[in-house]
């Protein structure tokens, strides 16, 4: 974690922090700001997208189209074919999983 002054920023996925040092030189973490993602997810629609379903899928629709998704994505089946495919894996891994879990939230599955 390179560090500037009173700041740091994480070399894998660039969150920035701010470190306060007390007088018994324990480090502490007092703001954390997460780097902007373009590919957030930001509605519902984003989700059934993602997961290649219509807004009217019923809650067993979801739960296949899920299993069907992170089988096809998940990093260990696409390990032999390079870093690249797996770095690609893992990223949609990310958002199959986000996607599914905006859905839990809002009671859809």
């Amino acid at each position: 974690m390179p560090i500037d002054g009173n700041k740091a920023r994480c070399r894998k996925c660039y969150a920035q922090f701010k470190l306060d040092i007390d007088e018994h030189r324990n480090v502490y973490i007092t703001e954390i700001k997460l780097p902007e993602d373009e590919q957030s997810i930001k509605s519902l629609a984003d989700c059934y997208l993602i997961l290649g379903l219509n807004a009217d899928a019923i809650p067993m629709d979801i739960k296949a189209a899920y299993k069907k998704k992170i089988s096809e994505y998940h990093p260990d089946r696409v390990g032999v074919l390079g870093i690249k495919i797996q770095q690609i894996a893992e990223e949609e891994t990310r958002q199959i999983n986000a996607a599914y879990a905006m859905l839990q939230e809002h009671g859809m599955v």
